[in-house]
């Protein structure tokens, strides 16, 4: 049964549409020394929604290039699982896990294995953050403080405010956390018009694992209120 794909903004800014699987015969690895080999791995959650994603990605010549297939007898293990291929229009083949929230919070290996043999190995933690401030059904255009839980000053916060209507700016800012309190000020509702506003808040974790590998995650806390003068 095909599982079902997590809507998220911000997998835009990943460069990949998930789920559209390639029917095109996939090309082979090189086996050149110099082929420099990249793992990139991504965590995709949000609160509320138990399909979280994990992907890892093998690179050949740099970060930004597409993602390769594996070569063969290789597998991506995660937590002694191998990870399941599939492929995007952007960016490539990629190999992905599915796990809910709640399960996948601790600590986590990733293991290269080539021909029954651990090759590399990466480690990594992952916890959820939270909102910790309870948003009214109704808010005025005072400005008013979110706290947090699970953050720390490594962290940044991609924050996005929309309304309904076309000629508004929004809100679309990078903050840093660094006391878990969030100031929303007049200056950031005043690019909003009144009613239904969707306030959207994601961490954006970017960690290297190795020199060979880096680890981002994106977890997502979404909200809404009526805006009111």
């Amino acid at each position: 049964m095909k599982k079902n794909k997590i809507v998220v903004g911000v997998i835009c800014a990943l460069l990949l549409t998930i789920g559209c699987k390639s029917k095109d015969k996939e090309p082979t690895i090189a086996s050149k020394e110099e082929d420099t080999i990249f793992y990139d791995y991504k965590i995709i959650a949000e609160e509320g929604n138990d399909n979280l994603l994990v992907m890892a990605q093998v690179k050949h010549g740099g970060e930004e290039a597409d993602g390769k297939p594996l070569a063969e007898g290789t597998s991506i293990l995660l937590d002694g699982q191998a990870m399941e291929k599939d492929s995007a229009k952007i960016g490539g083949i990629y190999y992905e896990k599915y796990f809910s929230v709640e399960s996948f919070a601790g600590q986590h290996q990733f293991v290269i294995n080539k021909g029954g043999k651990k090759v590399s190995e990466a480690s990594f933690a992952f916890q959820p953050f939270v909102l910790a401030t309870v948003l009214d059904k109704t808010v005025s255009r005072k400005a008013f403080q979110l706290q947090f839980g699970g953050l720390d000053s490594s962290n940044d916060l991609r924050i996005v405010l929309t309304d309904t209507s076309f000629e508004s700016e929004g809100v679309n800012e990078l903050w840093q956390a660094k006391d878990s309190v969030l100031a929303i000020g007049t200056a950031m509702l005043a690019n909003l018009k009144n009613g239904p506003v969707q306030l959207s808040l994601t961490r954006e974790k970017e960690q290297a694992l190795k020199k060979d590998s880096r680890l981002l995650t994106l977890y997502t806390i979404r909200r809404e209120f009526l805006l009111t003068d």
